[in-house]
Order: C-alpha cells, then structure tokens, then sequence
C-alpha cells in the first residue's frame, strides 16, 4: 500500500501535555540531533518535574524547572551528539592508556559555576529543585543564647561557722 500525495504521516513522542521548553531550543545547541528526539527528551524531563514537585495542569512553570529541563535534555542529547575528547566539556583526552586531564579529580561539584558538562549542571539544578542543595537540618553553628547552659552557675557565696 502506497500513500497518495495528499496524504501526511505525523510522528509523536506521546506526550499529552505541553512541555516546558521549546525543542528549538535544545536544536541550537545540538544542530546534528532531529526535531522529534529533542522533543522526546524534553518532554521526558519536563513530566519528570511534573512527578517530582506533584504539579497540576495549571499551577505555575518557574525559571529554574525550565533551566532544569533544558540541563537535563542538553545532557542526554550530548551523550550522542556531542564529540568533544572529554566527553561534555571536560579537558581532558585519552589515547590507550594514557589519560591527560588538565584539572584535579578531586574536585566536587557545589554550584552551577562549578559544573562543566550538561550533566553536572542538570544534577546541582535537580537538587535545587527538590531542595536538597547540601543545607543540612541542623547548623553546626548556633548561637550560644539558643541553648540551655548546663553548667550549674558558680559563684562566690559567704559561708558562716
């Protein structure tokens, strides 16, 4: 069976809602990538925000689950179109067994300013979201005026024969 001139195929990802940024965007960055899997990926990552913060149809898109989508989709797109010898912007490259890195393996990764792929920043922004950025319940500095001195107040007192 043929298709006629005036016939159209139209492929989908199967995402029934509207994602949060447009593929077009993610298109600028990875020229080489399709339409429809820039598509997917966002889509995939804007209904995994959408799981994760328990968001309804009409409640509020905010800056930094955009930015965490287009992180996300960028990371998983780089994984298959991106040829840098690091793999994702690090400096480094390697040839059999000698590996050359131009920084330290030690290095965490804390901020945005930190990361130097897609997949580290898509990793701080999903933390920020689900607000776990590193800030533990308790400080280890309170103040003194906080707390209950269990010391037993010392004085000098008078003692009478």
């Amino acid at each position: 069976m043929s298709l006629n001139e005036d016939f159209e195929l139209v492929f989908t990802a199967g995402a029934a809602l509207e994602p949060f940024v447009d593929p077009a965007e993610i298109l600028e960055l990875f020229p080489d990538a399709s339409y429809m899997e820039a598509y997917e990926w966002v889509s995939f990552y804007s209904n995994e925000v959408r799981e994760l913060l328990d968001l309804n149809v009409g409640d509020e898109i905010t800056l930094a689950m955009r930015e965490y989508v287009r992180a996300a989709s960028a990371c998983a797109l780089s994984r298959v179109f991106d040829w840098s010898p690091g793999g994702g912007g690090s400096d480094a490259f390697s040839l059999g067994d000698l590996r050359v890195e131009s920084r330290s393996n030690q290095r965490t990764v804390e901020t945005r300013a930190d990361a130097t792929n897609w997949c580290e920043l898509a990793g701080i922004l999903r933390a920020e979201l689900l607000g776990t950025e590193g800030r533990a319940e308790m400080r280890g500095v309170v103040r003194g005026s906080n707390w209950m001195n269990p010391m037993p107040d010392r004085s000098l007192r008078h003692v009478e024969n």
